[in-house]
């Protein structure tokens, strides 16, 4: 589908997004919302090595895990559902439970402060561009709150 063939976004997206533990986006992808998270975690991956990744329950799965492990040596924690043997180590919970917290504030920040939902774009090429400027935007004043000394996803002050 070209850019030019849509004629109103109204469909739904999700975009998963990378993120460190200070709330940096490093990277996104940009989806249907049909697509299962567990189809996308590979390209969101893409190009780096050697992390260790928190995800919610839509990134289970020991295969993946273990592929992600081999070939990029990514370790993938991810939350494990309550009808599974193997559950997550109190260690794991709290690295996911820190990952949810920043996952949920840069989501609500871009959601809230920088109105990422109401894109009100006509062409797929406007969604993108629209949303590769808002986080261009997000990642420069967690830059200045570094330059400034100031909390880094205290961003409302200068949105």
């Amino acid at each position: 589908m070209r850019g030019s063939d849509v004629n109103n976004i109204d469909i739904g997206f999700k975009l998963h997004l990378l993120v460190t533990l200070e709330g940096i986006p490093v990277t996104f992808v940009l989806a249907p919302a049909r697509p299962h998270d567990v189809t996308l975690v590979k390209d969101v991956l893409d190009g780096f090595y050697y992390l260790i990744v928190g995800g919610d329950k839509g990134y289970v799965g020991q295969e993946l895990a273990d592929e992600l492990l081999e070939k990029q040596g990514i370790k993938l924690v991810s939350k494990r559902r309550k009808n599974q043997k193997i559950q997550n180590s109190p260690e794991e919970k709290y690295f996911l439970g820190k990952c949810r917290k920043m996952i949920e504030t840069v989501n609500s920040i871009l959601t809230e402060q920088f109105h990422l939902a109401k894109h009100r774009t006509r062409t797929l090429w406007g969604l993108i561009s629209r949303i590769i400027s808002k986080m261009t935007s997000l990642t420069f004043a967690i830059f200045l709150n570094r330059l400034f000394g100031e909390p880094l996803l205290q961003v409302k002050h200068i949105v």
